[in-house]
């Protein structure tokens, strides 16, 4: 925060690749495993939005999801699980190294909707939020055939029960 300060731009502070410039902005949207991303990816092959998980999700506060949703349940599920922060990290050291956006200075309190977490930490840096909002995007695609995968399980098994 003092290097932010003190230096005329956020291009130009030391340490541009932390735990907190990369990871908890771009890979920690709804909780660890990218959920924000899951419960999206859920909702788009259910076509109904499950508005509790959606809400806890949107603010960082992942134990609804964990515990409604096949996250932690479903071996399968831990392969997107892990990929998506991933892939989300990755995009987000790309963007940095590219100086598409600035690093992530700013202290925000971790409740913050998970898309704005970057664009209100680099004080309000439209890249940033393009950036998270990317990362949001190939977080649900990572995401989405596994979840009508399971909605495709979950359907024959209804109908078995029948």
């Amino acid at each position: 925060m003092n290097a932010a300060l003190t230096h005329p731009s956020l291009h130009t502070i030391p340490y541009r690749f932390t735990t907190y410039t990369v990871f908890a902005p771009f890979a920690n949207m709804g909780g660890t495993g990218s959920l924000l991303a899951l419960v999206i990816a859920l909702a788009l092959v259910n076509r109904r939005v499950r508005v509790p998980e959606l809400l806890t999700a949107g603010v960082n506060l992942p134990l609804l999801t964990l515990l409604s949703t096949p996250a932690l349940l479903d071996l399968r599920m831990l392969i997107p699980f892990f990929l998506a922060p991933l892939a989300s990290c990755g995009i987000a050291l790309l963007a940095l190294l590219l100086h598409l956006m600035p690093p992530v200075v700013y202290p925000v309190p971790p409740t913050t909707p998970g898309p704005l977490f970057a664009f209100l930490a680099t004080n309000g840096s439209w890249s940033a939020l393009a950036v998270s909002l990317l990362c949001l995007v190939v977080s649900v695609a990572i995401y989405y055939p596994f979840a009508k995968a399971l909605n495709k399980e979950a359907k024959a098994d209804a109908k078995m029960v029948r």
